[in-house]
């Protein structure tokens, strides 16, 4: 990067660094905030319906969930610049130096979880109570991970949890994140598994996450139970199939599995790559799922603006990609003339 102007060395010097998965799960993450929202305006229950959120107005609501949604993902990806190279087999290291690692990967953690700390602050105790839980289950979440494969199972499915009840922590229609955290759990089994990730899952492993699940749908189901019957039914009555949408996505996961995973057997790629493949997919499932609530509902703009979210998710890999190829430094060239000599006679 020597000679190039510090903007575009910096530029450069950011993206190589920059994973796109963490680029997704940020649009995830607002995903689920704004899913929660527009359900708050819309089909919550009066008595279901965070105080804080609706005295800021759905608009300012939109702006302090992305805040929010935004600092939580950046607090998540510095915290894996910090710790550990990867449990895949045979996956490369990305390239990170002694100084993205340390001092500046610690400060990227800590600003993204004032902007969070302070968005939240708008919405309430709770909201912000559930934020600092997020970073510290986050936290664990890097720490013990490593050493046992439950942990980084339900991690997963936890963060849906936490991220959706952030904004609207009184919710009644708990079923869009039942639904999310059955398909993180699922998602990240088959990816560890798939991944040749270490440690390997046990029997034990196995019987943790099976009662891990379990707990945390029958926590929802209460929250569920505790509800308004006007809430979830009225809001089910009005829109007739509200779950007829994500009920296509779900069948639809099967074969865009299969079809990713195709692809990835006749490219070759190893299995550390047949997993990351696999993980993308399941992390635009999720925006997919999100999206596909509001359109059951019939709220067709709220879902016009997820659909968004779910393109730019998808497009966010080759974006990054060509933006590396843009900042890279050009070719330069050595030319070495040759001495004259005296051509024989």
């Amino acid at each position: 990067m020597a000679g190039q102007p510090p903007l575009k060395a910096g530029g450069r010097w950011l993206l190589e660094r920059l994973d796109p998965a963490w680029a997704e799960f940020g649009l995830l993450a607002v995903s689920h905030v704004w899913l929660m929202i527009f359900l708050a305006f819309t089909l919550e229950g009066a008595g279901r319906r965070n105080p804080q959120l609706l005295a800021r107005g759905q608009g300012a609501a939109l702006v302090l969930g992305a805040l929010v949604a935004a600092g939580v993902a950046g607090y998540a990806a510095a915290l894996a610049e910090m710790f550990g190279p990867s449990r895949r087999v045979g996956r490369p290291s990305p390239r990170r130096s002694r100084l993205a690692r340390g001092p500046v990967a610690a400060a990227g953690a800590l600003l993204g979880l004032l902007i969070a700390i302070a968005a939240s602050l708008w919405l309430g105790q709770v909201s912000t109570l559930l934020v600092l839980l997020t970073a510290a289950g986050m936290l664990f979440y890097q720490l013990a991970g490593r050493f046992f494969p439950a942990v980084t199972v339900l991690g997963w499915g936890l963060a849906q949890v936490l991220l959706m009840l952030i904004p609207n922590p009184e919710l009644s229609l708990t079923w869009p994140v039942l639904l999310a955290m059955t398909h993180a759990v699922g998602c990240a089994l088959v990816g560890h598994v798939l991944g040749a990730r270490r440690p390997k899952l046990t029997a034990s492993d196995g019987w943790i996450i099976c009662l891990g699940w379990m707990f945390l749908s029958l926590l929802l189901a209460g929250l569920m139970r505790r509800s308004e019957p006007a809430g979830w039914w009225a809001a089910a009555a009005q829109a007739h199939t509200l779950g007829l949408g994500p009920l296509v996505a779900v069948v639809g996961l099967g074969p865009a599995a299969v079809w990713a995973l195709h692809r990835s057997h006749i490219a070759g790629e190893p299995r550390w790559a047949r997993a990351a493949r696999f993980a993308r997919l399941g992390v635009l499932w999720l925006i997919l799922y999100d999206a596909s609530w509001l359109i059951s509902a019939s709220l067709w703009r709220q879902a016009a603006v997820l659909t968004g979210l779910l393109i730019l998710a998808a497009a966010a890999r080759p974006i990054l990609t060509a933006a590396r190829q843009a900042l890279e430094a050009p070719p330069s060239y050595r030319v070495t003339l040759a001495p004259d000599v005296d051509e024989p006679r």
